[in-house]
């Protein structure tokens, strides 16, 4: 067993010392317990991403059971339910953004690849999946059961699949699916 699996071991077994384990069912055991049905749900999540080697979800999942667990939610939750996308997507930009603020991508270069087909089809791809992630966004919040679903999805993918989670590597993904059937 690998030293985060008995890890996961040792934080269940001691959320499940701390607190009646038949209340694990009910929606709210009460204030001051550690077992609740959504920490029962993020420790799923969390062992589903440790097997599966997911480590960004397996990180998030530790976070949010650990704010919760600390008594940090009420204060914590609220702004990261609120926020939390935005800050994701600001943090991805950046990184993004880097290449070109350090230089090792230069503003010759970019325009010399716009004639490129490959250029122009990755330009595309781009503009696909931000489109795609913006209706993704708003499914999820008009729908939030769904983030359990594609979670499971994105861990079995990355753990079955040999997949990577992260959605701008989904556009280029699929960019280079349509390289290879095209042959471009």
């Amino acid at each position: 067993m690998s030293r985060a699996g008995r890890e996961l071991g040792a934080l269940i077994a001691s959320i499940f010392k701390s607190s009646n384990a038949s209340q694990v069912g009910s929606k709210s055991v009460g204030r001051n317990s550690m077992v609740s049905a959504g920490n029962v749900a993020v420790l799923v999540v969390l062992a589903l991403a440790l097997f599966g080697g997911n480590n960004p979800v397996a990180v998030a999942a530790a976070l949010v059971l650990l704010l919760n667990l600390l008594g940090l939610d009420k204060p914590v939750f609220p702004f990261l339910d609120k926020n939390g996308i935005q800050i994701g997507v600001v943090v991805l930009t950046a990184a993004i953004l880097v290449p070109l603020a350090s230089g090792r991508i230069s503003y010759q270069e970019i325009l010399g690849s716009l004639k490129q087909v490959r250029t122009l089809l990755a330009i595309v791809m781009g503009m696909l999946v931000t489109y795609f992630a913006g209706r993704g966004v708003g499914l999820l919040s008009e729908e939030p059961q769904l983030i359990s679903a594609i979670i499971i999805g994105t861990i079995v993918g990355v753990a079955f699949l040999r997949g990577v989670s992260v959605g701008p590597l989904v556009g280029a993904g699929i960019l280079a699916l349509i390289f290879r059937l095209f042959r471009i």
